[in-house]
């Protein structure tokens, strides 16, 4: 992906050529064979490159496109943490380096459904408490202990497709919870401190 065009070095030594004055003392600049042409495209190459050192610092810019400078976004953006780390590979840590920034500043439902898209989880529906603790009440029924309580609760309901641990489950079997699962994980990170989240792996 190139942002600067980049010119050709007959291109750069032609523009070079161009710069100069016309006349029977420069005729030189325009004969391929000439050693002045030579000198105006040894000149040119380090025009060529300041092009292709620029199109390369954006891409390092971009994370998206980094390569060189991914480590340190990571150390910009606090990487590793509890959530996202830096030991896979190099489209593994971009990817989290991605996710961390769009992240930065979450608050909207719309903001928490857009992040669960880009770790893959699609289709989660976000809802408040206190829309499911007053009657008529929806089934299955949410019981909260006050109304703060439900005020500060929310609801994220992921299709069973993208959860774990359901059944049919092999007997004997451990129950616990699914620490392992990245969207939890980054939305307990992301919630308000007064705010709590129940996870619901709809059918």
């Amino acid at each position: 992906m190139n942002t600067f065009i980049e010119h050709t070095k007959e291109q750069h030594t032609d523009t070079t050529a161009s710069c100069l004055l016309d006349g029977l003392f420069m005729i030189a600049k325009n004969q391929p064979d000439s050693d002045f042409r030579k000198l105006l495209d040894a000149f040119s190459r380090t025009f060529l490159k300041v092009e292709q050192q620029n199109n390369a610092t954006y891409r390092e810019l971009i994370p998206q496109t980094t390569d060189v400078l991914v480590s340190l976004w990571e150390r910009d953006l606090g990487i590793p943490d509890d959530v996202f780390n830096n030991s896979g590979t190099i489209e593994e840590r971009v990817n989290n380096i991605i996710l961390k920034l769009a992240s930065l500043g979450a608050q909207t439902e719309e903001d928490f459904i857009a992040i669960a898209s880009l770790i893959g989880f699609d289709n989660i529906e976000i809802t408040p408490g206190g829309e499911v603790a007053f009657f008529p009440l929806p089934f299955p029924c949410a019981f909260f202990s006050n109304a703060k309580t439900a005020r500060f609760t929310v609801f994220v309901d992921v299709p069973r497709s993208q959860g774990i641990g359901f059944f049919p489950i092999p007997f004997p079997c451990n129950f616990i919870r699914t620490q392992n699962n990245p969207l939890e994980a980054l939305f307990q990170k992301l919630r308000p401190a007064n705010v709590q989240l129940i996870f619901r792996y709809i059918l």
